[in-house]
Parts: structure tokens; sequence; C-alpha cells
């Protein structure tokens, strides 16, 4: 969840057949606001962040394929006031069926701060479900585009 008002609070999740679900409270009462899910397979959010009524970011992954739940890709969703919408995204890899792209954490950061029109950065993983190894994916949005930030990696293995 994320909100820049009380009467602005966003809630993003996903449907159990594998779609994407955004929430809105306007301070009265809750909707769902349509969103668009990409793959054709599960898609996910993980993430909000709202820094401005006009300026909503969902972040999360969707698995382009039919029945299938990997290999998954990037998701990230923008609101600009009047309805969400993809924004093309980078991704390490899919190198096998078995590695994925998730995003989770997303955090906003001031405008004047850093001097650019806007800029929000996501941190999470991306993975290999048959080594259970994570590797670092920072993104970052420089008003234009999202870019691959390097960052340091160290392998983390996670129990199977």
């Amino acid at each position: 969840m994320s909100a820049d008002a009380n009467n602005d609070v966003w809630a993003v999740g996903t449907l159990a057949f594998g779609a994407t679900v955004i929430d809105h409270f306007n301070g009265t009462s809750w909707s769902v606001v349509s969103s668009p899910s990409p793959g054709s397979g599960e898609d996910v959010l993980t993430g909000v962040t709202a820094p401005a009524p006009n300026n909503v970011w969902a972040v999360g992954f969707y698995a382009k394929d039919v029945n299938t739940d990997r290999p998954t890709k990037t998701l990230i969703e923008h609101w600009d006031g009047c309805s969400w919408k993809v924004v093309s995204s980078p991704n390490i890899g899919p190198h096998s069926v078995h590695q994925s792209n998730h995003l989770g954490v997303s955090h906003g950061l001031s405008q004047r701060r850093l001097g650019l029109r806007a800029c929000l950065t996501i941190i999470e993983a991306a993975y290999n479900i048959k080594n259970y190894l994570y590797d670092v994916l920072v993104l970052h949005w420089d008003g234009i585009n999202w870019k691959i930030v390097p960052s340091p990696s160290p392998p983390t293995v996670i129990p199977g």
C-alpha cells in the first residue's frame, strides 16, 4: 500500500486466476481500478508507490505464456491520474526456463533533492529457481526510461 494523502491510498496485488488488481481509497470507500495484465500466464503486482495523485507506480512480474508461472519478466505500471498503463522495463535474462525477474520494493525519491522531473528506484531480484540463487536487480526511472543500475549482487541461496 502507498498513499500521498489520507484520501488517495493505493493497494495492489493479484487475483486468484492470475490477473493484476489495483484498489484505490478516496477517503470514504475502496474501489477497484482497471489495470492491465500483460501476460497470458500469471500477472502479479507486489509493490506500489504514490508520490503524487497523478504519478503512481506499481511493480511486479508476469509470465508471458498461458498456463505458465516461469520464466517471468518485470512488470511496471504507471497511473497518470486517468488510467494505468504498462511501462517498458528491462530484465536480466531469462537465460533459461528456471530464471525469472521479480520486482517488489519501490521507493519514490524527492524530485527537488535529485533535480529530475521524476525519479524512482525499484529494488528486487532476478532469480534462478533451479539453483535457488537470487541476484539483486535495481532499476532507475530517469523521467523517460527505466534502466538497470549496476549494483553489488552477492549470491544469496534461498532454502528450497
